[in-house]
C-alpha cells in the first residue's frame, strides 16, 4: 500500500512539474514563448504600449531595440512584427503589409503566426466570410492558450467586421465579449474605445436614442475628454452620426494641436478639412469650403467653384470607403462623376465631337428610358387584361357550373316523380289482384247455385272490366319503368344470366324501395315464398350476409 502511494506521489509531482515549466515556458499573461530575458522584458513593454494611447514613435524605438538584439528567425519576426504594428499606426499600411510578410516567413511558431495574422486582419481588408471565420477561429485559439487580451482584441475586430452588416446586434455581441475582457484587464482606455463603437453599432441599427445616451455618458466622463485621441474620436463620431457642426470643429482643432505638437500625421487633419469644407458646402459658402483645401492644390485660387466640389466630393468619397460605408461612399462618387462631366462640357464648349458625344449619349439614355417605359406599361396592360380575362373565366365557369347543377337537379326530379308513378301503377296492380281474387270467390259461389241472376251476371262483368283497366295499369308500369331504366333488365342478366322475367320483376320492386308486403302483394305470394325468392337472389348475385341487397340493385341501376 505504501508502495503504491510512492508512485501516485512521484507521478502528481512530475506531472505539477512539467505543467509549471509549460507555462513558465511562456511570458505570462501572453502567449509568446521566452527566447532572452531583455528581449523578453522588450516585448512586455511593446505590449503595455499596444493598449495605451502612447505614441507610435515609442513602439518604433521599442522594435528598434528588439531589432538589435534579434540573433535568431523568430526573434526577427517579432521585431518585424512591432515595427509592422508602428507602421499602421503612422497610416502606411503599404509598409506594415510588407513587414508582416517577411515575419510570416521567418517564423514557425504557432502563437506568432496567429499575432501576425491577427494585426493584418485588425489593419487591414478583413470584411469577407473567409476573413471572418479566421477571426473566430483566432478567438478560440487565444482562449486555449490564456491569452485574453489578445481574445479581446480579436473579439473587437469581430464586432468591427460586422459595423456595417444586417446583424449589428451580432456586431454588439462580440464588443460586450471584448468590452469585459478589457474591463478584467484594466485596459481602460480599450474599453472606452468599446463605448464608442457600441455608440456607432446603435446608430447603425436605428437605435439613436440609446446612441445618443452613450455618448452623453462619454461627453461627461473625465477621463475620456482628458485624452486627446479618445476625445478626438469621440467627437467626430458625434458629428457623423448627428451632424453636429460643434464636435466637428472641436474635434479639428484637437487634431491640428496634435500636428502642431508633432503628435499626428497630416493624414487625419486632411480628413477633417475634406468633412468642413463639404459642410460648408452644403451650407452653400464655397469661398468658406475652399479655405480649407489647399493642401496639394497650390492654385486652388484660380480654381472654379466646380473644381472645388469635385475636390472634396472625392476627398468625402475616399473618407466613407475607409470607414466602410459604402453607401455613402457611392453617393458622394456619384456627385464627384456628376461634376466632372459638367466641368469637361464647359471646358470644351467648342469641341463639337465631344458636344455631339454627350448629346448623343443622352439621346440614347433618353429613347432607352422611353422605350423602359413604353415596356412598363405593356405589363401593366398586359396585367390588368390578364386579370379581366381571368376574371371573365371565372364567372362563366360558376355560371356554366349552377346551370350544370340545374341540369341534374330537374333531371333528379323528374327520376323521383317517375319513380313516384310506379310506386303508383305497382299499388295499383296490388288492387287489380285484389279483384282477380274476388271474380275467382263470386266465380266459385255462383257454380254452386242452381239458378244465376241477370244482376249478378252484370255485377260480375263491370268487376271484369276494371280488372282490364288494371292490367293497362300494368303495362304502363312496366313500360314506364322500362323507359327510365333501358338497361336494368341487360344489367341484371349480365350480373346473373339465368335470371327469370319473375325475378327480374322482383329485382325492380326492391330497386323502387317497396316493402316486402307490398311486393309480397303484387306478386301475389305469401310473404314465406317471398323470403326465399330474396334468398335464391342474392346466392345468384354471389352476396354474402354483410350485403344489402337492396343498395347493390340501386347500384346497378346507376351505371345504367
Amino acid at each position: 500500500m505504501k508502495n503504491i502511494v510512492a508512485v501516485v506521489a512521484i507521478l502528481v509531482s512530475v506531472v505539477l512539474s512539467q505543467s509549471c515549466r509549460h507555462e513558465g515556458d511562456r511570458l505570462s499573461p501572453y502567449g509568446w514563448s521566452k527566447i532572452d530575458p531583455k528581449f523578453d522584458s522588450l516585448t512586455r513593454v511593446a505590449e503595455k504600449y499596444m493598449y495605451t494611447s502612447i505614441s507610435p514613435d515609442s513602439i518604433l524605438k521599442v522594435s528598434m531595440e528588439l531589432d538589435s538584439l534579434s540573433n535568431t528567425d523568430e526573434m526577427e519576426a517579432r521585431s518585424h512584427y512591432w515595427k509592422a504594428y508602428y507602421h499602421y499606426m503612422s497610416w502606411q499600411p503599404a509598409e506594415a503589409r510588407a513587414l508582416l510578410i517577411k515575419a510570416d516567413s521567418l517564423t514557425t511558431e504557432k502563437y506568432t503566426k496567429e499575432r501576425i495574422d491577427g494585426l493584418r486582419m485588425t489593419y487591414g481588408e478583413f470584411k469577407t466570410y473567409e476573413t471572418f471565420k479566421k477571426l473566430l477561429e483566432q478567438l478560440k485559439y487565444f482562449a486555449s492558450v490564456g491569452d485574453n487580451s489578445q481574445k479581446g482584441n480579436t473579439a473587437m475586430v469581430l464586432s468591427g467586421n460586422l459595423v456595417f452588416t444586417q446583424v449589428p446586434e451580432l456586431a454588439l455581441y462580440y464588443l460586450n465579449m471584448a468590452d469585459s475582457l478589457f474591463n478584467v484587464l484594466g485596459l481602460e482606455e480599450r474599453v472606452s474605445n468599446l463605448r464608442i463603437n457600441k455608440a456607432t453599432l446603435l446608430c447603425n441599427s436605428g437605435r439613436k436614442e440609446e446612441a445618443d445616451a452613450v455618448f452623453e455618458e462619454m461627453f461627461a466622463d473625465t477621463t475620456i475628454t482628458s485624452n486627446k485621441d479618445l476625445y478626438e474620436i469621440l467627437l467626430r463620431n458625434h458629428y457623423y452620426f448627428f451632424g453636429d457642426s460643434a464636435s466637428l470643429f472641436n474635434g479639428y482643432e484637437i487634431q491640428k494641436n496634435k500636428e502642431r505638437e508633432g503628435i499626428e500625421s497630416k493624414t487625419l487633419t486632411i480628413l477633417y478639412e475634406s468633412l468642413i469644407g463639404e459642410y460648408y458646402l452644403n451650407e452653400g459658402k464655397i469661398d468658406a469650403a475652399s479655405n480649407y483645401l489647399r493642401f496639394g492644390l497650390p492654385d486652388i485660387d484660380k480654381l472654379s467653384d466646380d473644381d472645388i466640389k469635385a475636390c472634396i466630393y472625392q476627398i468625402y468619397a475616399q473618407y466613407y470607403d475607409s470607414i466602410g460605408d459604402g453607401r455613402k461612399a457611392m453617393a458622394a462618387m456619384k456627385s464627384y462623376d456628376a461634376i466632372n462631366d459638367s466641368i469637361a462640357v464647359d471646358q470644351n464648349p467648342q469641341n463639337k465631337i465631344y458636344t455631339e458625344y454627350i448629346n448623343a449619349k443622352r439621346q440614347v439614355e433618353l429613347e432607352s428610358e422611353e422605350a423602359n417605359r413604353d415596356l412598363r406599361r405593356r405589363l401593366y396592360v398586359t396585367i390588368i387584361a390578364s386579370v379581366l380575362l381571368l376574371i371573365v373565366l371565372v364567372i362563366t365557369g360558376f355560371r356554366l357550373r349552377r346551370r350544370h347543377q340545374q341540369k341534374v337537379l330537374e333531371a333528379t326530379c323528374l327520376a323521383e316523380q317517375r319513380e313516384r308513378e310506379m310506386m303508383a301503377m305497382a299499388l295499383s296492380r296490388q288492387q287489380s289482384d285484389r279483384v282477380l281474387d274476388y271474380v275467382e270467390d263470386e266465380i266459385s259461389r255462383l257454380s254452386r247455385e242452381d239458378a244465376i241472376t241477370a244482376r249478378e251476371i252484370a255485377q260480375l262483368d263491370t268487376t271484369l272490366r276494371l280488372h282490364a283497366a288494371d292490367r293497362q295499369s300494368l303495362q304502363s308500369f312496366e313500360k314506364a319503368f322500362t323507359n327510365i331504366n333501358p338497361d336494368f333488365d341487360a344489367s341484371l342478366r349480365a350480373v346473373a344470366p339465368d335470371l327469370s322475367d319473375n325475378q327480374v320483376r322482383l329485382c325492380s320492386y326492391i330497386m323502387l324501395g317497396l316493402n316486402n308486403q307490398e311486393i309480397a302483394s303484387l306478386m301475389n305470394v305469401k310473404a314465406s315464398s317471398l323470403r326465399q325468392a330474396r334468398l335464391r337472389l342474392r346466392l345468384k348475385f354471389g352476396l354474402t350476409k354483410d350485403d344489402s341487397l337492396e343498395a347493390f340493385l340501386r347500384e346497378l341501376g346507376k351505371k345504367r
